[in-house]
């Protein structure tokens, strides 16, 4: 049978906007740990270092492994820098 096209990531066949909904496992508990270490660690730099200019893509909803995504995430990190710059030059005004 033909595989219907996913409106969330644009992938023919199976993807995790398919999958059943379950309780998080030990690896998805060890990402969402180590990616708050991860903020908490660049909250930190960025008090001691303040930034110039700060890019912030969206990414809500992007897992660990979306590479399939990766040119929607590319586009959204280049419209994120876009509205950054922007928003700098404006400020330098």
């Amino acid at each position: 049978p033909a595989h219907r096209r996913c409106p969330v990531c644009w992938s023919a066949g199976w993807c995790r906007a398919d999958a059943p909904a379950r309780a998080p496992g030990m690896i998805d508990s060890l990402t969402e740990t180590t990616i708050a270490i991860q903020r908490n660690l660049a909250a930190c730099q960025r008090e001691l270092h303040s930034p110039e200019l700060m890019i912030i893509p969206k990414l809500q909803g992007v897992g660990l492994f979306d590479f399939h995504r990766a040119e929607e995430l590319i586009l959204e990190g280049e419209r994120a820098a876009r509205a950054a710059l922007d928003q700098h030059r404006s400020d330098q005004s």
